[in-house]
């Protein structure tokens, strides 16, 4: 059940299965940013080889624009390699 104190987007990202533990604090935006730092990659890189502008990649990566969770998924298992949960687990290591 989704708590009653979350904000309509926190509860939509919790539904969704991707809003993480409060103490870690990751959202989609962090995730793309630690996934590209861990694969070495410029934000170019990534938005070429996913098929989207750099500008669009850039946004979702800045927080400035909202990456849906089936975009995050295919952008951490089809560019970085990682699956969503391993790379959740990495938060340090970047």
């Amino acid at each position: 059940m989704i708590d009653a104190s979350l904000t309509k987007e926190d509860a939509l990202s919790e539904k969704q299965g991707i809003l993480m533990d409060k103490n870690d604090g990751l959202k989609g935006a962090d995730l793309l940013k630690l996934g590209r730092k861990l694969r070495g990659m410029t934000q170019d890189e990534v938005a070429s080889i996913y098929g989207v502008s750099r500008s669009t990649y850039q946004r979702w990566e800045n927080g400035a624009s909202a990456v849906s969770y089936d975009d995050l998924c295919a952008i951490c298992v089809g560019v970085f390699k990682l699956e969503l949960d391993n790379l959740r687990g990495m938060k340090h290591a970047a």
